[in-house]
């Protein structure tokens, strides 16, 4: 496959891995079966040709040197997972970037990576995927980060964090979003289960007075950044980026979750609501969070 250079593809990979832009190390979870392959190892090259469906511009080439491939060597899905790149540039002034892919609200099997598969990570989104992204996206997104690129001399990438879909996380999770996530599932799960009870959700006064509660819970949380008006979605994700402990994520998710139900219940109603409840919980992935 030839492309714009009037070079093979893979022969432009080749010259990549041995003569990259930048000083390039990786540190995957190797032991667990979960490996990064930078530019520079030798089965980036074989690995990407089959990956790489976006079209082979100058500028796609370009930005695979700052691409990795994560390899999911193991038996289980995939369902979100976190890379950050730490450059240094000729100066010596350091930088961090941090991306995480996946579903970030649910664990939902789509953008995951599924057992003894491959998959490229880049700033582009979905450029190791089905469909990619247009050759506009790609000139985009290159134009938006080559100055950056140009001035960086070593870069580190380290797979952060993995959360498979049976919920189990890996990794050290420096950003924390891996275990906000977890407390989402686990936020979901408890209120879901809590919301129906044992006459599963009959009793309707007892599901509304419960759920004001869980929210009411939860404000606290939000300080001022919640301001005098009605906690909303956005809110509690904002507080949650200012807490650190699996406590207190875990009530700020319960409250948004509750919140959300009664949302719910305010536009169909409170019976229609727990209906609407029991139908997602016979759907939604709802595992036994555990470290």
């Amino acid at each position: 496959m030839s492309n714009s250079f009037g070079q093979s593809f893979s022969d432009i990979l080749q010259k990549l891995a041995t003569n990259p832009p930048l000083n390039i190390s990786v540190a995957g979870l190797d032991s667990e079966g979960l490996i990064l392959l930078p530019v520079t190892s030798k089965e980036f090259g074989s690995r990407a040709t089959r990956i790489v469906v976006a079209p082979q511009t100058p500028e796609l080439i370009a930005l695979l040197p700052y691409c990795v491939i994560l390899l999911n060597n193991t038996n289980r899905e995939i369902g979100r997972y976190t890379l950050t790149w730490a450059f240094t540039d000729a100066q010596g002034k350091k930088a961090t970037h941090t991306a995480s892919y996946g579903n970030s609200k649910t664990l939902h099997s789509g953008d995951s990576v599924f057992p003894n598969t491959a998959r490229l990570v880049s700033i582009v989104p979905r450029l190791g995927m089905s469909p990619g992204p247009s050759q506009w996206q790609i000139s985009e997104q290159w134009d938006s980060w080559k100055d950056f690129y140009a001035r960086q001399r070593s870069v580190v990438v380290t797979l952060d964090s993995v959360i498979f879909l049976d919920g189990q996380v890996l990794g050290s999770d420096s950003s924390a979003s891996a275990l906000l996530t977890e407390m989402q599932l686990r936020a979901r799960r408890e209120i879901t289960e809590e919301v129906l009870g044992n006459d599963n959700g009959a009793d309707l006064g007892r599901v509304r007075r419960a759920l004001d509660q869980v929210v009411a819970q939860a404000v606290p949380l939000l300080g001022q950044r919640a301001g005098s008006s009605a906690p909303s979605y956005r809110g509690f994700m904002s507080a949650a980026r200012h807490y650190k402990s699996a406590e207190q994520l875990l009530l700020l998710m319960r409250g948004m979750w509750a919140m959300h139900l009664l949302e719910i219940a305010d536009k169909v109603g409170l019976a229609e609501g727990v209906q609407q409840v029991i139908r997602s919980k016979q759907s939604m992935v709802l595992p036994n969070v555990h470290r």
